[in-house]
């Protein structure tokens, strides 16, 4: 006789299948619902992944049945998953962090890198410069950064100003991005920033024009030659 197995169907439906078919099977019925439940249980708390309502659910009525038909040592196995799903329910999940972190086309990783490179709290404006991001757009992100712990916002005089920290919670997630990640906004990345950037980082050979300037025709605009000549006195 085949052993049940409870695979691709609803927590709450393998939990009223082990019960239909434990008159049949025993304890084999019992013990691929505890296989069942537990690898529910492991997938929401390694991703965050399936139906968390269906699952807490499904565990409550294992336990409530375990009880009252006195299968042990499976009511302790249920009742123990359980408190586990509510304890992972209260606590953030670095999983989630991620997902959010690496959405593609979200920005909320360089906002939570540059949070997490700087020793002092930034005002929104200052990374809505560096990163080349609108207002609404820095709100958004720090707002959704907030609800999960990984940057904090405090408000002064009266609220009127606003400065932001990366949490230890944000530090540890940015520590997880791709160095790549962190590296492009540990310096300022706005458009005017960046171009001043680039072109300080790149010396100019002797005679040619800035790189965003306009070629022209003529005499060389740089000519370093010349910063060891005296400068005039204009009487």
């Amino acid at each position: 006789m085949m052993e049940p197995i409870y695979v691709d169907v609803p927590s709450v439906e393998a939990v009223q299948r082990a019960q239909d078919d434990l008159e049949q099977h025993g304890d084999a019925a019992v013990a691929a619902l505890d296989r069942h439940l537990r690898w529910r249980l492991i997938r929401y708390l390694q991703d965050r992944h399936g139906d968390l309502d269906d699952l807490r659910r499904a565990l409550i009525a294992a336990v409530r049945w375990a009880r009252r038909q006195q299968l042990a040592p499976w009511d302790c196995r249920f009742t123990w998953m359980l408190e586990l799903l509510r304890a992972a329910r209260r606590s953030p999940s670095v999983a989630a962090d991620l997902e959010l972190l690496l959405e593609p086309g979200c920005r909320a990783a360089e906002v939570l890198a540059l949070l997490a490179a700087r020793d002092e709290a930034l005002r929104p404006k200052t990374i809505a410069e560096e990163l080349g991001l609108s207002k609404q757009q820095v709100s958004n992100l720090l707002r959704q950064l907030d609800e999960r712990r990984l940057a904090a916002r405090t408000s002064v005089r009266g609220g009127r100003a606003v400065w932001v920290t990366a949490t230890a919670r944000g530090i540890e997630a940015a520590a997880r991005l791709r160095p790549a990640t962190r590296e492009s906004v540990v310096e300022p990345r706005s458009a005017a920033a960046g171009a001043r950037a680039g072109k300080i980082s790149q010396p100019l050979a002797a005679g040619a024009p800035a790189p965003s300037a306009p070629v022209l025709a003529g005499p060389a605009i740089w000519n370093e030659n010349k910063l060891n000549e005296r400068v005039p006195t204009i009487h």
